[in-house]
């Protein structure tokens, strides 16, 4: 009986945490819509979120590594754009476009989460290393698909595969900074996106 007790109290006080942990959360996320993340300070978010600021430290070291959190809740959606490019039968060219498309929909669907993010790597190494290990995840499928588009004589032999998986991820992340996320005109949104898709197909198939 005493220890069905402890065991819910324990249980209410986690269930008690996690609410003010999302609290913390959603408020950064509000605030980010409006504000920059170099303008906003913790005890702006502990405000918003209604809590102390030695409750947002409880959970959080630093602004930086709250929106490294938030930034998961777009993982997903990133994830699965970039699984369209999967190489076989289809045409490369429209497998390579849709999911370009689908990253950058993803981007422009989330800017003020994906501008935060460019910021807190900025200010935060230890931010800066947790993005670049996930970029660095979706290195191996897209080298394996290079790969098997080889093997085929779909592709031509070319650049080692897993370092220009990476240098095509990165062409991505560089151009999403700069045109998906920002208040560009939309011919620049496009042309940056043909743009994108032309060095894949150039890199990986030797043609556009």
């Amino acid at each position: 009986m005493e220890s069905a007790v402890r065991d819910g109290v324990d249980a209410g006080r986690s269930d008690k945490g996690e609410l003010r942990r999302e609290s913390i959360l959603r408020a950064l996320e509000n605030l980010l819509e409006t504000t920059t993340l170099h303008e906003l300070n913790v005890r702006d978010i502990s405000k918003a979120a209604g809590v102390t600021r030695s409750a947002f430290y409880f959970y959080f070291d630093n602004k930086a590594a709250a929106v490294s959190e938030l930034s998961k809740a777009v993982d997903e959606e990133v994830a699965a754009a970039s699984a369209i490019y999967s190489g076989g039968t289809d045409d490369p060219a429209r497998q390579v476009g849709q999911m370009i498309g689908a990253v950058r929909d993803t981007w422009m669907r989330h800017p003020h989460l994906f501008r935060a993010m460019r910021d807190a790597r900025s200010s935060d190494p230890g931010v800066d290393d947790l993005w670049n290990r996930g970029l660095e995840g979706f290195v191996e499928p897209v080298a394996a698909v290079i790969d098997s588009e080889r093997s085929s004589g779909r592709a031509p032999v070319g650049a080692d595969s897993r370092m220009l998986a990476l240098v095509l991820l990165e062409s991505i992340a560089r151009m999403g900074d700069r045109y998906w996320i920002g208040d560009q005109k939309a011919a620049d949104v496009a042309a940056a996106t043909q743009a994108l898709c032309a060095v894949w197909m150039g890199s990986i198939y030797g043609r556009v």
